[in-house]
Parts: C-alpha cells; structure tokens; sequence
C-alpha cells in the first residue's frame, strides 16, 4: 500500500471503531471481523474491504447477510476501497486497539497524536503545531460564542428567534490553516451548544416539545464548516474528527437531525491557503503556520518566497509567515465580521507588526479581545500572542487584553488610549549595524594571523580584531575573541597585494561564494556580504564608539576601540562622548528600547532603526549625565575585569542585589537625564508614564518637522 491508503487505512479503522461503539454501525461487528481476519478466518483484503463498500453503498443495493444491518455511509470516507493486505503484527495491532471504548473517544486528541506522529523536520519546515482547547476558546469565545450569546440573550419572541436561527442556519466559520481540524470541531461544538440553548428558548415560549421544536426549524448543518490545510493527511483527519462530533453533539444535545449519511464536507479542503480565494464566510479562526521569515524560504523554497512578494506587494518580507494571514484576511473577508488568530508573540514587534496588526487598524478594524506572552501549551517551546479583531470596523464589544478590560487595544497590544505611530526622526543619528560576512571563512585564528604578519607586516592592515554581540556580552574586557580578514571595498587587484590573507579567503571563500544566489556575492567574493562603508566612514576618525549587542537581557551601551571591526550582532552609535553614552544607559532610552524593539524569548532585539532613530534625546546637555556615565562605565570595566565576569553577568549580579554603588550610579543619572527632560523625578518608577512622555516627544518632533519641511 502507499503511503497516503495507509493514511487512509487509518482513519477508515479509526471511525469504524468508533461507529459500532455508538450504534452508527451494528455493534462490535468491526471488531469481529478483524478477529476472524487475525484467527485465520478469512484475509484482510477481503473482509475489510467488502465491509467498506457495505458502507459506502445505498439501502437498495442491498443483499441479504451479514452486512444487510450496515448503514449507508455514503462515499466521502469509504469511496476509495483499496485492496488491503495486512500484516500479522498490523491486524494484532488493530484488534488490540479494537478493545478500547472508542463511544467515548474526544476528537480534540486527535491534533496531538497527528503532531506527535509526524517527522520532527517536516512538522518545523511546515510550522505546523497542535493547539490545545484552552488556547483554543480564547478565539472562539470571543468571535462566536460572545457574538451568539448576546444576539440570544436580547431576544424574547418567537418570529425574532426564527430569524435568528434563519441567520444562524447561514452562519459560516473558516479556519485557513486548519490542520487537523480542532479548531473547525471546537467551533462547531460550541455553535451547537448555542442552537441548543435556542431550542430550548423556542420551545418555552412557544409550549412545542423540545423535539418538535427541532422539526419545525431544522438544525445548523457541519457542512457550514470550511477549513484550508496544506497537506492532505490532516485534511482527511480534519474531516473524520468532524464526523466524529457531530455524532458526539448529537447525543449531548438530544438532537434528532439525521445523522446519516456523513456529509461531503467539500469545503475542507486541501491546499494553499494564501493562493485560494477564501469564501464568502461570516469568521475567521485559526492558528496559522510557525515559520520566521527565513524558514518561509527554506521550508517553502525560493520560488515561492518570491511569489509572496509578488503577491503581497507591500507586505514586509521580514515578517514571520503568520503576518500574511492578516492581510489575506483583511483583502478577502467582508466588512464586520470577527476573525481570531493564533500567532508567535512577535506579531506586535516591529516588522511583524507592520504586516499584520499595524494594518488591521490603518484598515479601519480594531482589535477587541487579546492575550499576549502566552506559553504555548503544545510541544513547540514558543511564547504566542492571541489576536481577535473585527475586520474593517470598529467593534461593537467591550474590550479585554489578558482578561482584563481595557479601553483600547493597540497594534502593539497595549491598552493606550491612542494607536501610536513611532516614526524617525529627520536628526541625523549615527547608528549603524555591523558588518555582514556572508562566509566564515574570512575568520582566521591567531596562529593563522602569526603567520601572516611573519610573511609581511603589511597583512596587519587587512586582519582584524572582529567583535560579536555575545563578546560584548560575556568577555571581561568586551573585547574581540576572533580575529577577520577585512578587504573593505577593495578592488581584486588590490586585495592580491596581500599574498597569505588574499590567498586564505580563495581556499576559505570563494567556494561557498560560487555556490550562492545573490549575484552580487558571487562577482565581489573577497567582498564581504555587506561592508558597511557608511559606518566605518563615521567611525574612521573616532578614537572610540559606542556600541551594543543587539540580542541580550539588558539594554548595555558601552565604549569600544575603534581598531575593531564589529560584526552584523552589534549596534554602532558613532559617537564618542560620555553625554551620549550616558542618555543611552538611561532608564528613559531603556524603556524606549523595550517598547520599540523586538524580543527574543525573554532577551531584547535592540533595532537602530526601530529604537534609535525615532529617539529624541534631551534639547541640551547636561553635564552631570556625563559626569556621572562616567564613573558608571569605570566601574564596570574595573570589575569585570578584577572578577573575570562579563557585563551581563555583572547586571545579573546588581539585579541580585550586589554592587551597591552600581546601582546607586544608575539611580543618580536616571535622575540627571531627568531633569534635562524636565521629567518628574518621582515618576522614574513609572515606566508607562516613561514611555508616554517619549511618545509625546516622538509625535511632537514629527509634527514640527512636517512645518519645517
């Protein structure tokens, strides 16, 4: 058998288990065929498949026998009839899993154990992952069961709640990345448990039983259930888990709506969800793909990466791959309805946010329900956000953020009172990100550089001390552990003067260079990725500059010589001054950065360009900030050094409780930048109000600078 009949196989054993368990098929009658099959009876391809064509036969078709009582389950499931060979161990396998209760079987599991099984790769290059019920009604009681509850709740008169069953009879849910289908069964679960409640409304008002009740408005069809998934095993599965509960619901609920034969259930289909056109549907729920924006070219290819820029013209190709649901959703789906999204916690942050949530509210919608720094409760070690918005118009609900009601939500879900557009500043900032090497062969270790320089003291003008972010980090002097071969923009002839370095990066370089896409990499190979020349021009006649790693814990901005060359993980501010310096370790630049940059679990992505260029720094200088940045930067120098520790390890300690003065430091020039800002002493402890009052700035400077321009 093939791989995808196996699947198959499968779930046509799994739902026969289940249906002579609750009566859809005779009792136990699976089970005892696959017994004679394992006693030697009779052969797997027989029984098995003439069982399965049973089922997928009509009444009239029927012969006397054995398979006389099995129902019509009509061809969705059993059309395919394969001729199934089973081996030993498979059918003891299969009767073994026979003996369980399978009546009391919750499809919801269904999504784990599809997660579980799959190849580790596979699931991470697709971003695929199972989310568990709880996470799951933090979507669906708000954008369904809220919406429904409150239309109930304001009705008290037969013909209002004939048009609302009317309505809810049309009512139509999507999930576009619906996996094996947990979200599309808990939606329809709940919407049921709503039709129920309204029967029960109809039939005290009206004095009809609760079965006639039934009959004379009918009931909410499954097939009300769209749902698009990438791959086709979990399209069968999403498909078998809603059969499944709708039997389960209909016993819950006491409903008499016929419970075969199974429905098609065709617009659960397989496919690209961001190529197919998503119908005419009234919500939106899902938990779109995990994928950053460099696992969307490896998980996917080149090929479609770039149709995602060709097709989503303005969306930001740094965003993570859940960004493009958003704007799918926002093109494709009607005015007012609810749409509610799993997504990674970086939606709110920077290049994700301006994909996603930045254009919900320039669309006009608005965001009414959201949790944000959720651990996810599946097996992905991922920290997710929980959006649910109204699509192109404000809602109508009382908003909450964390189960807490607020006034308003923003794009970077917090519950200011006005969305807020961080942008630059026209003041030149001096900021720059390291270079970019594009190939660690331009690396070389010090018994490497000896020789070098023992070949020709020239080579020292192109070998240098090249710094990480994590050197900045964790080495007692923050100083450069490696050393790199640097050829600037030098043109080839130029770089050959330099015999051993030049003849290094052709070994070391020029290989992987030949092999790359970008054209440019490969004409310019002894070239790095990119040189930064800008920062090295503002850097050139500086003695020093500040610098800062750009992922750690804390927000550190340090001096560096400027004989090293710093890497693509450090942020560059050419400037050499304590003034600055001392702005920058504020606790007001601190906060700015937590607000405008990004995370990275529980660390800080510091951004220049997010962070530093829309910063405004105080109108004057103060010359206590210096003084006092001063004595910060040579304390730290000192005992990282004395007790072998780096800087954050020094922080870590503070933050412990340790070096008193230190922080005795930081609390008097927080309080110097202060007072340059004219900011209330009293309210440093009030990081809201920090971040307000630089907000306040930010917009200010724009508009003054709009009058100026």
């Amino acid at each position: 058998m093939g791989p995808v009949l196996n699947d198959l196989l499968k779930l046509q054993s799994v739902f026969c288990m289940f249906a002579e368990d609750v009566g859809f098929l005779p009792y136990g009658i699976f089970t005892k065929e696959v017994k004679r099959v394992l006693d030697g009876e009779d052969n797997s391809a027989n029984v098995l498949t003439l069982l399965f064509k049973m089922m997928d036969e009509s009444d009239r078709a029927r012969k006397k026998g054995k398979y006389e009582n099995v129902r019509y389950f009509n061809g969705p499931l059993f059309e395919i009839k394969p001729e199934i060979v089973l081996e030993e161990e498979e059918i003891e396998m299969l009767y073994k899993a026979c003996q369980f209760d399978w009546g009391k079987i919750r499809p919801e599991i269904f999504g784990s154990l599809f997660e579980s099984a799959m190849d580790k790769d596979k699931r991470h290059d697709d971003g695929m992952h199972f989310t568990s019920e709880e996470d799951i009604l933090k979507i669906i009681k708000p954008c369904i069961v809220d919406y429904w509850e409150e239309k109930l709740d304001k009705i008290s008169k037969i013909d209002e709640l004939k048009l609302l069953h009317q309505e809810l009879l049309n009512y139509r849910v999507l999930d576009p990345a619906c996996g094996s289908g947990n979200f599309l069964l808990v939606a329809y679960r709940e919407i049921k448990k709503i039709e129920a409640k309204l029967f029960r409304l109809y039939s005290q008002l009206s004095s009809l039983s609760y079965d006639k009740v039934q009959q004379r408005l009918g009931h909410y069809s499954v097939k009300n259930i769209y749902g698009i998934e990438y791959n086709k095993f979990p399209t069968f599965l999403a498909k078998l888990s809603l059969w499944i509960t709708k039997k389960i619901v209909q016993a819950e609920n006491k409903f008499n709506e016929e419970d075969l034969p199974l429905e098609n259930l065709k617009h659960i289909s397989c496919g690209d969800a961001l190529k197919l056109k998503w119908d005419d549907v009234d919500v939106v729920v899902g938990n779109p793909p995990f994928l950053g924006c460099k696992q969307i070219r490896a998980g996917r290819g080149d090929e479609y990466f770039e149709w995602l820029g060709e097709r989503f013209i303005n969306h930001n190709k740094m965003s993570d791959y859940c960004t493009y649901w958003y704007e799918k959703a926002i093109q494709d789906c009607k005015k007012g309805i609810n749409i509610g999204l799993v997504s990674t916690n970086t939606i709110s942050q920077n290049s994700s946010r301006e994909a996603s949530l930045d254009k919900v509210i320039e669309s006009g919608g608005e965001i009414f329900c959201a949790y944000t720094d959720i651990k996810w409760s599946g097996e992905a070690k991922v920290i997710v956000s929980i959006i649910n918005f109204t699509n192109k118009t404000k809602s109508k609900y009382k908003k909450f953020l964390n189960g807490k009601e607020v006034k308003n939500i923003t794009s970077k879900l917090d519950s200011r009172l006005k969305q807020v557009k961080i942008k630059k500043t026209r003041i030149k900032k001096n900021s720059f990100v390291g270079v970019a090497i594009q190939g660690i062969g331009f690396i070389v270790t010090d018994e490497e550089r000896k020789i070098m320089l023992k070949n020709s003291k020239k080579n020292n003008e192109v070998i240098k001390p090249f710094l990480s972010g994590n050197d900045l980090n964790q080495r007692p002097e923050s100083n450069p552990s490696r050393w790199i071969i640097d050829f600037a923009d030098m043109p080839l002839e130029q770089a050959k003067k330099y015999k051993l370095p030049y003849e290094h990066v052709v070994k070391n370089v020029k290989p992987h260079r030949d092999k790359v896409r970008r054209t440019a990499h490969k004409k310019y190979w002894w070239h790095y990725g990119d040189k930064r020349m800008a920062m090295r021009g503002e850097t050139k006649e500086l003695n020093k500059f500040i610098v800062t790693s750009n992922v750690s814990k804390y927000v550190l901005f340090q001096f560096t010589t400027s004989t090293v060359l710093p890497s693509h993980s450090c942020t560059i501010i050419a400037k050499d001054d304590y003034w600055t310096l001392g702005v920058l370790n504020s606790k007001f630049h601190v906060r700015w950065a937590w607000y405008t940059s990004s995370t990275l679990k529980k660390d800080i992505r510091y951004s220049g360009t997010k962070c530093f260029d829309s910063f405004l720094f105080p109108a004057s200088e103060n010359k206590d900030v210096s003084s006092i940045m001063k004595k910060i930067e040579q304390y730290r120098v000192k005992t990282c050094s004395k007790s072998n520790i780096g800087i954050t390890t020094l922080y870590n300690e503070m933050k412990e409780g340790g070096h008193d003065l230190l922080r005795q430091l930081h609390e008097k020039l927080d309080k110097a930048v202060a007072k340059t800002y004219k900011f209330p002493v009293k309210d440093l402890g009030n990081n809201k109000k920090i971040v307000s009052f630089l907000i306040g700035l930010n917009s200010s400077k724009e508009t003054e600078e709009k009058k100026v321009a």
